[in-house]
């Protein structure tokens, strides 16, 4: 072997190190996946029109607080089940149906309700499992999901009735999710 054929071969098996260890390095960054920040998420929440920046850091505090202790305030109730209640205008037509369903979020977290707080639950929840036609077939879904969880989650007899009936619901998963309810409520 010649002088540069020698450095020919040299030069390529360190262009080629060189590359392998490009691939792997890009290959590892593209794996780790990116961790948004509070701020992110209630900016693109924003963006979306589901709530306020200051809202969605507002429901990201409490749901933490419901997930970590199992509880929350009556400031903190009143304010999650107003997300149920209060109309929302947005050019999304999704944005309605998925801020109810990040209000459910945290009501399925909170495991001690106080017996006040559990009626006002049931009674803001209610509605949600018979949800009208007249939103898009996946928020309907989404919501319906979201309120047999929180039934679930207070076991209050008083939402059999309408449990019952989710069990011809025309979406099989929504149907899934009331037997097992029904089950777990008279259990």
């Amino acid at each position: 072997m010649t002088k540069t054929s020698k450095l020919l071969a040299t030069v390529l098996a360190v262009l080629l190190v060189v590359l392998a260890v490009g691939v792997l390095l890009r290959s590892h960054h593209n794996a780790t996946p990116h961790t948004f920040s509070e701020d992110e998420l209630a900016t693109a929440t924003a963006r979306n029109g589901e709530m306020t920046k200051e809202d969605y850091l507002r429901y990201a505090r409490i749901d933490a607080s419901a997930e970590k202790h199992g509880l929350i305030t009556e400031e903190d109730l009143d304010w999650t089940l107003n997300l149920l209640k209060t109309p929302l205008q947005s050019s999304n037509p999704y944005a309605p149906a998925l801020r109810r369903s990040a209000a459910m979020g945290v009501l399925k977290n909170v495991k001690n309700f106080t017996p006040v707080q559990e009626d006002e639950v049931y009674n803001a929840v209610l509605p949600m499992l018979a949800s009208s036609n007249n939103i898009p077939a996946s928020s309907n879904k989404l919501e319906k999901i979201g309120a047999i969880a929180v039934m679930k989650n207070i076991k209050d007899k008083r939402a059999l009735p309408a449990l019952t009936h989710l069990l011809e619901d025309s979406d099989p998963t929504v149907r899934s999710f009331a037997k097992r309810t029904i089950r777990e409520i008279n259990s």
